[in-house]
């Protein structure tokens, strides 16, 4: 009497399963999944050095400035007199964008960073460069 799983019977599935996974990985040989694009835009270091723009209209159209400035390795301490939405902070590993609402209150703001901070900007304003 024959059994339902005879081996016999069972060597082409064996067969036909090993050809399948040996297809795939040389079709994943011959064609390697595509690597997805950095979907972050690359934004380029602020050149300006001091908070003071060279035209006095750019000053009178930012709504805020930044009164103090406490930078230490992995974040920065603000001190904001007026109204800001976002806080743009450069680094060597990119830069980092804040919202004001998640990042402080009252006019005193802090943001954690990746790496030491380079430079910092409010919204439009002009960027200020740290030391």
């Amino acid at each position: 009497m024959k059994t339902m799983l005879d081996d016999r019977h069972l060597n082409p599935l064996r067969l036909a399963l090993l050809a399948i996974i040996a297809g795939y990985f040389a079709w994943l040989w011959f064609h390697p999944p595509a690597t997805p694009a950095s979907s972050a835009p690359v934004l380029q270091k602020p050149t300006q050095t001091t908070s003071r723009p060279s035209q006095p209209a750019t000053l009178a159209s930012c709504p805020a400035h930044i009164l103090e400035v406490g930078a230490s390795t992995h974040e920065v301490r603000l001190k904001i007199d007026g109204a800001a939405d976002r806080i743009l902070v450069y680094t060597a590993a990119g830069p980092v964008t804040a919202s004001t609402e998640t990042a402080g209150s009252a006019g005193e703001y802090r943001v954690l960073l990746p790496a030491p901070p380079q430079a910092v900007q409010l919204d439009n304003c002009p960027p200020l460069n740290l030391p």
